[in-house]
């Protein structure tokens, strides 16, 4: 179904898939050597007469009659010439002193009916119109030049195969010197053989000299009429003079010749645009043969055309050698209908959402082809994707120079020139070489003025030229020049927003929503713009809906997974970034994303090793290097992680998130002062991320600037109210002004994004303590120590609040579990300690006190003397219920 991988498709076919004809078995002499003064263009009047016929004795080719009377009247008829003038013959078809007129009484020149039988099977061979079919018959005429290299019927007709299969599968070094050497050898005999026109006019075809080879080719009709392949050369130079009408009648003349006739015709109706017509001569040519792989190309692009995806990969893959065709196993496609096929597939799992494999498949395809058009331009777009910019430029740039000969772009597409250069405008404005991007951009709005997406992307140009007005009236152009697209008014919408008009970014969305079919990409596009809003409910609702309407479309289950994830629904989140993985592994962010998913879940070191991975991958992805310095930071690897900052921050001094992650390494060292330093920096920087201020509120409430605190966190989750973070931290705040009911609204909504935070839990339980609302305050407790049963403290404060509500034994049962962890604490020096770590073993003796247990009770009284300082406020009370013990 398209997972397949194409960098591996060339073993289905054996080392030799793409391999030249190979005659270097053959004599010397069927070869001949090419050399100047070939002579191509000939008065009508200088056909020969046909070659002598040869018998064949005991397998050895000898003068057809009386062998020794042939030999002597050639001996005879050869001291008559050199006696009679032979020098002047040198002025004749017959060569310096006759040379060539006893070339038909000679065992080379073969016999002409087992020639003609050598010809026929060479064109029964390609008939087919294959690779490896015309390959095959070309071998067959070397073979039959090997034994018959003077007979000039076989020459002119191998020139016709030769220059054909130059033609119809592109340029080919060899074929193009065997034709020169044949060309050569005819015009040393004054092009004196049968056929001579027709190859004039094939080797005249091959080489772009169209009205040479019409001319030798109307001559050939002439001689020969009934001759397919005269119509053959006549078909192929119609379509290459664009004239669809002569082609198709050309080929219907020259229907004997089978497939090659029919793709012919088929090639006509597809220039002339007749689909219906273009289909049935497709159907017609793999009738004939079903491995013809440029008709599978054919078929494919018309399924592709009528939405049968499946269908089209189906054959794609089959003409790319990716797949068996049933009956005929691997198809050897040439190097330029490898490449043809390989880059459809590669554009149809593009718009399936198969971004790596369709990179594979235009790698493929160039590696078949250098110079294959379409795969050179999607190869730039699937590396604009990847981010590689430098990589993607160089791409466009290949894809300019192969223009010249690219085919015409699909219906509704905009002209070449347009896609490559747009292309070299992005890589140029994200590789920040703006100058020069925006003067590419500015050249062809002047050359296609009319092209709505030359004036969105030298609008954008001109934004990043910091001209926003500018901008602006691109931005109004383009959608003047399509009132149906939606890139313009999100452009000018996104323009708004940057100078934070968010009334006139309605408008212009809600002018959209009137005037732009909603499509999947259109929903898709508004999502990813709630997305960076932080409206995440009409993000998640455009996003759905996006999804609904296109299953495949891997940038918005993407952004679907960014929006549940930043709500909280974590489960759902990891299954549409795992479906994604499957898919594309190497989906650029995904990486980010399910490390930032793996911190959500408490699995630091997990979002380390996905990073870890994927920096191996990029080791100058900064981004992603920020990201890891991030992980490693929450897994507790503060040296690694300022390590992995400091390299980001020598590239980028003005990083506004490496800023903040250093103050996050000082604030989890406690280097209180620098931490506030470093995220006050950030928050300067880059005042629109609601976690930079949730950081420097948790900083400041750490120092004791509560009010500040307050505000900061007020303002993080303003501008993202799915920080769950942030509202624990503002409902410590409130519980520390006594707020108690609103911080337990804020700890709730914090359980909501993440219901695993037991510390929500806890403050919770905190709340409805001091509300003496004892049973809510256990169970809160109770949920926190199941969501983390590490945290003394929390076992400590269920213990309390259970004797507090007269329940002892299920308190001193909560308080061992606290005073068990706390005297895993490194004591160090004794008022150093956490509070609850000595207290609880003060509640704990009272409980044990309680319940009857009076021992016990004593021995945790007397751990609390040892551990408490002396400044303790319970510790005068602790002496007199031990003394009274």
């Amino acid at each position: 179904g398209g997972g397949e991988e194409f960098g591996e498709v060339q073993d289905d076919f054996g080392a030799d898939e793409n391999e030249e004809l190979d005659f270097s078995d053959l004599p010397e002499e069927a070869l001949p050597s090419a050399g100047d003064g070939v002579v191509l263009d000939l008065p009508p009047d200088t056909a020969g007469a046909p070659a002598k016929p040869v018998a064949r004795e005991g397998g050895e080719a000898k003068p057809a009659g009386s062998g020794k009377l042939r030999w002597a009247l050639g001996a005879a008829a050869l001291l008559a010439l050199l006696i009679g003038g032979g020098y002047a013959l040198k002025f004749t078809s017959l060569g310096a002193f006759g040379i060539y007129s006893l070339e038909g009484f000679l065992p080379a020149s073969g016999d002409d009916a087992e020639v003609q039988g050598k010809i026929a099977e060479a064109e029964r061979r390609a008939a087919a119109d294959t690779y490896s079919g015309v390959r095959s018959g070309l071998r067959v005429l070397g073979e039959a030049r090997a034994e018959a290299s003077l007979n000039r019927l076989l020459m002119a007709r191998s020139i016709v195969h030769e220059a054909l299969y130059q033609v119809r599968f592109g340029p080919n070094a060899r074929s193009e010197a065997r034709e020169s050497a044949l060309l050569q050898k005819l015009a040393q005999r004054s092009n004196d053989a049968p056929g001579m026109s027709l190859a004039l006019a094939a080797s005249a075809l091959r080489r772009g000299e169209l009205r040479l080879a019409e001319r030798q080719v109307q001559l050939a009709l002439r001689e020969d009429p009934r001759d397919p392949y005269g119509h053959l050369v006549a078909g192929e130079l119609a379509l290459a003079k664009e004239d669809a009408n002569a082609a198709t009648e050309a080929f219907a003349q020259a229907g004997r010749a089978g497939a090659r006739a029919a793709w012919g015709t088929a090639r006509a109706q597809l220039m002339a645009g007749e689909a219906s017509l273009a289909a049935q001569a497709i159907e017609a040519t793999l009738d004939e043969s079903p491995g013809h792989a440029g008709a599978r190309v054919a078929s494919a692009a018309a399924a592709r055309d009528a939405g049968r995806m499946e269908r089209a990969l189906r054959l794609a893959r089959e003409a790319a050698g990716a797949a068996e065709v049933e009956g005929q196993g691997h198809i050897r496609a040439s190097p330029t209908e490898r490449a043809r096929a390989l880059t459809l597939v590669g554009e149809i799992l593009m718009e399936r959402g198969r971004r790596m494999a369709a990179g594979r498949a235009f790698e493929a395809a160039v590696d078949a082809d250098p110079f294959a058009f379409r795969a050179l331009l999607g190869l730039g777009n699937v590396l604009l994707i990847e981010r590689r910019f430098t990589d993607a430029l160089a791409r466009f740039e290949s894809a300019a120079s192969a223009m010249a000969e690219a085919p015409p772009p699909r219906e509704g597409e905009p002209p070449n020139a347009v896609r490559v250069g747009l292309g070299q405008v992005e890589a140029l404005l994200d590789l920040e070489q703006v100058q020069r991007g925006s003067r590419m951009a500015a050249d062809l709005a002047e050359v296609h003025p009319r092209e709505p997406s030359v004036a969105l992307w030298n609008g954008r140009a001109l934004e990043a030229l910091a001209k926003p007005e500018e901008a602006m009236a691109e931005y109004q152009r383009c959608v003047t020049l399509d009132a149906g697209g939606f890139d313009g008014y999100l452009a000018q919408a996104m323009l708004h927003f940057g100078n934070e008009d968010l009334e006139a970014a309605g408008t212009i969305l809600a002018e959209a929503r009137e005037n732009v079919r909603m499509t999947a990409r259109v929903h898709r596009q508004l999502g990813e713009l709630e997305l960076r809003r932080g409206n995440l409910g009409a993000a998640e609702r455009e996003l759905r809906e996006a999804v609904r309407l296109d299953g495949n479309d891997p940038v918005a289950r993407f952004a679907l997974g960014q929006v549940r994830r930043r709500q909280g629904a974590l489960d759902e989140a990891g299954a549409l970034f795992d479906a994604l993985a499957e898919a594309d592994p190497s989906y650029p962010g995904l990486a980010l994303e399910r490390g930032r998913l793996f911190e959500a879940q408490g699995q630091a070191e997990r979002a380390v090793q996905e990073y870890t991975r994927a920096a191996q991958q990029s080791p100058d992805d900064f981004d992603l290097l920020l990201r890891l310095g991030g992980a490693q930071l929450a897994a507790g690897n503060l040296e690694a992680a300022e390590e992995t900052l400091r390299r980001v921050q020598e590239e980028r001094p003005e990083s506004a998130e490496a800023e903040y992650f250093m103050g996050r390494v000082a604030y989890a060292r406690g280097e209180n002062t620098t931490a506030l330093t470093r995220l006050a920096r950030a928050v300067s920087l880059d005042p629109r991320v609601g976690e930079y201020h949730l950081y420097l509120a948790k900083a400041l409430l750490e120092k004791g600037e509560i009010g500040r605190s307050r505000a900061e966190v007020e303002q993080a989750l303003e501008l993202d109210d799915s920080l769950a973070e942030g509202y624990l931290l503002r409902g410590t705040i409130r519980l520390r002004l006594g707020r108690r009911t609103p911080a337990i609204d804020d700890f709730k909504r914090c359980l909501e994004l993440r219901p695993g935070d037991g510390r929500a839990q806890v403050g919770m339980g905190e709340a409805y303590e001091e509300l003496q609302d004892r049973e809510r305050a256990i169970a809160a407790f109770q949920r926190a120590v199941e969501l983390d049963g590490t945290q003394g403290e929390w076992w400590y404060r269920l213990g309390s609040v259970l004797l507090d509500a007269g329940r002892p034994g299920d308190a001193v049962t909560a308080l061992a579990k606290a005073t068990e962890i706390g005297d895993g604490v490194e004591a160090g020096d004794a008022p150093a300690l956490p509070t609850w770590v000595f207290d609880a073993h003060r509640i704990r003796g009272d409980a044990l006190r309680l319940a009857g247990r009076r021992a016990d009770a004593r021995g945790h009284y007397q751990r609390y003397l040892e551990l408490a300082p002396d400044s303790a406020l319970d510790r005068e009370a602790v002496e007199a219920r031990l003394e009274r013990l």
